[in-house]
């Protein structure tokens, strides 16, 4: 069997794209003065809103704490809304404020034009494999 370079690993070569598509990323972001991380957190809210922050936490592999801190900051901005949760007040209940929507949905525009471009040279079928490999790559790391 042939060795093979670091280069052709399947590995590496995720963590070569991943880093190409979170610059590009970054870029798409940077003039709504969000991380790739705050927009996440907020399509995670719009997507299903009164999550937990430590349901959020678990999602993201990160602590609580961190999450907290990043929640405080989206928080600040007037973006969101931390509530206490009428059945479990330990728990805060995480909304978007009209203005979190408003700039979620810019947000999901400028990664729709960074995702049309990473794939434009993709053949259709090939992304929807891609997708169904990257879903089950997502899920394996989850459980």
């Amino acid at each position: 069997m042939a060795k093979t370079t670091i280069e052709a690993t399947t590995l590496y070569m995720l963590a070569g794209a991943h880093h190409g598509v979170r610059t590009l990323i970054e870029s798409a972001l940077k003039p709504l003065d969000l991380t790739p991380l705050q927009y996440t957190v907020l399509s995670i809210i719009e997507h299903r809103p009164g999550l937990s922050s430590a349901a959020l936490a678990r999602r993201f592999y990160v602590t609580a704490q961190n999450m907290g801190q990043l929640l405080v900051t989206l928080e600040k901005r007037g973006l969101l809304t931390r509530l206490e949760n009428e059945e479990n007040r330990r728990h805060l209940t995480i909304t978007l404020t009209d203005e979190g929507h408003r700039l979620q949905a810019v947000g999901a525009s400028q990664m729709q034009l960074v995702e049309r471009a990473v794939l434009a040279n993709v053949p259709k079928e090939a992304v929807a494999t891609l997708r169904e490999t990257l879903a089950t790559i997502i899920a394996t790391l989850r459980s």
